[in-house]
Parts: C-alpha cells; structure tokens; sequence
C-alpha cells in the first residue's frame, strides 16, 4: 500500500501474525491408571493418547520412568512398548507448532511376570 501525505511516500505493509500461547491438549487413553498387565511380552503393549492443538502438533514425546522412548510427528498417537516386569509411570508430551508444551497425567501400571 502506498500513502502519500504532504507530498511524500510512504510505503506500508500489513503483515497478519497469529499468537499462539495455548498449549496442546494430551489425553492417555491407554493404558488405564493402575492397571496390570500379566506377562504381555509376547504381544507388547501398545499405548495411545489423543493430543489436540488449535494450531498444530510438532511432536509427541512417550516418556516411561521418565526416560524418552519414543518421538512422533503425525497422528495417530500410538506407541508400542516391549514391557519390562515391575511398577512403571507413563508420561506424554506435546509440543505444538509454537513450541509450546504440556504433560499428560502420570499414568501407574505395572507389568507381572505370572
């Protein structure tokens, strides 16, 4: 766009920016808090969340005991984890597009060796 005022030029321009400081939603849907898994390691157990950003997702981080175990870009949201015997937590991360970040809820289950 240009504007001429008292004889002169002046050149503008609109630039439209979208501010984003909401972070993304994470639901684990499964497992269930608590639950028991009895010697599943033939079959593995595959974990799923749903993650929601109005913007968009950059990452979904699958925590176990803490330790990173997996990193995914695109939906669905599913991680298949080759389980080892005692008492774990599970833990999943999203970044969105902004980088902004939230934890799902600490998520107990415990795999037996029966």
């Amino acid at each position: 766009m240009i504007v001429e005022f008292e004889g002169r030029r002046i050149i503008t321009d609109i630039t439209q920016v979208t501010v984003d400081n909401q972070p993304p939603a994470v639901n684990v849907l499964y497992p269930q808090a608590s639950q028991v898994f009895d010697d599943p390691a033939a079959e593995g157990i595959l974990f799923q969340a749903d993650v929601a950003d109005t913007i968009g997702i950059n990452e979904v981080i699958w925590l176990i005991d803490g330790k990173e175990m997996a990193v995914q870009q695109q939906p669905p949201y599913l991680y298949l984890w080759q389980p080892v015997a005692g008492e774990h937590v599970l833990t999943v991360r999203a970044v969105d597009l902004a980088g902004n970040s939230t934890e799902s809820e600490v998520i107990p289950f415990t795999v037996s060796n029966r």
